[in-house]
């Protein structure tokens, strides 16, 4: 793997070691990226690290990169480097300061904070760094698959990451979370027809709880049907809203 490293990203988390962040989905090989990279950063106060990311990147305007602050929402910036002569991205910050802009599953805003009061430590390459927690991980890219699984099918990587690294208790821990903090749209007929699918769901879940898997879920939940030229998911027996 060819990696471009013309940006020593790595001292820029360095430099805000004092500051609460977390680095989300954080890769393996970093400090290395390759070239059109991002590095998605949740922060409380995203205009202090706006200006931090600016001051690292001084001495790299000075070598003759540019960079490059695009105001994406009022809760998120990026911020990216262009290396000297190159029009191609070399690499992003994606700073967040809270979870918004999903349309298939609806998250509570206490749950941004929880995840940054929640964060780790680690040391990976020397370099001390942020992290969510073993289960926040998880809970993420649960997320970010039922929000993009129909149109992204890449992001199937991400159930194939919780059914391989997470431990049956992860799941629970990680499901229980879930439920407290984010609710699904449900497009159904009437409340009757929502009450029999949740009383059966949760009849069905009680009995296999110690047999979950997303192995199972992953079978099941793309089970598509159209009606009045609308797209609708169907998952846990209830069906929501698609594109």
């Amino acid at each position: 793997m060819k990696y471009s490293n013309k940006v020593n990203i790595g001292d820029f988390f360095t430099e805000i070691a004092n500051e609460i962040y977390c680095i989300v989905k954080l890769d393996h090989a970093f400090p290395n990226y390759q070239a059109y990279s991002d590095i998605d950063v949740f922060c409380y106060d995203i205009k202090k690290m706006v200006r931090a990311a600016l001051k690292f990147g001084n001495e790299y305007v000075s070598k003759g990169f540019k960079i490059k602050v695009n105001e994406v929402s009022e809760n998120q910036v990026h911020v990216d480097f262009y290396a000297p002569g190159e029009k191609k991205l070399d690499i992003r910050l994606d700073l967040m300061q809270s979870l918004g802009g999903y349309k298939k599953i609806n998250v509570k805003s206490a749950l941004f904070s929880s995840i940054l009061e929640s964060r780790v430590p680690i040391k990976q390459n020397d370099i001390d760094l942020f992290v969510p927690s073993p289960i926040d991980d998880l809970l993420l890219r649960y997320i970010e698959f039922v929000e993009y699984y129909d149109i992204r099918a890449d992001k199937i990587k991400h159930a194939d990451y919780i059914n391989d690294r997470a431990s049956e208790l992860d799941k629970k821990l990680m499901l229980d979370k879930l439920h407290f903090y984010t609710m699904l749209p449900v497009a159904v007929s009437n409340s009757d027809e929502v009450n029999a699918n949740f009383n059966a769901s949760r009849s069905r879940n009680s009995h296999a709880k110690s047999h979950f898997s997303f192995k199972r879920l992953r079978r099941k939940i793309i089970q598509v049907r159209f009606k009045k030229n609308q797209k609708f998911i169907k998952v846990f027996g209830f069906s929501l809203f698609g594109k």
